[in-house]
């Protein structure tokens, strides 16, 4: 019997003017899907930081050790769909 998993949400606030940072909804259920459905050992977050330019860097950051990683985009917009994706490919929840 497989187990039947949904894809992880992310949500998102706004840390501080210039800075939001999403986590997922419910990260004791989730399963880390790179590392084939295996429970979460750290906190994931998804960071986006406003540049003096006008544009936005995100973080990534997985959980685990090495798992830091950084993408430039234009738009808030872009950078927290781009996260909600993310986290909806790394992370499953079980389907209840």
């Amino acid at each position: 019997m497989t187990m039947q998993t949904t894809p992880a949400q992310l949500v998102f606030i706004e840390a501080r003017r210039g800075r939001w940072v999403g986590r997922l909804l419910n990260p004791e259920a989730a399963l880390d899907a790179s590392t084939g459905l295996v429970r979460l050992s750290g906190r994931p977050s998804y960071t986006i930081t406003e540049t003096g330019s006008g544009a936005y860097v995100a973080r990534m950051r997985g959980g685990g050790p090495a798992s830091t990683r950084y993408r430039n985009f234009h738009t808030l917009a872009d950078a927290q769909r781009h996260g909600i994706r993310w986290a909806g490919r790394r992370f499953r929840v079980e389907a209840a």
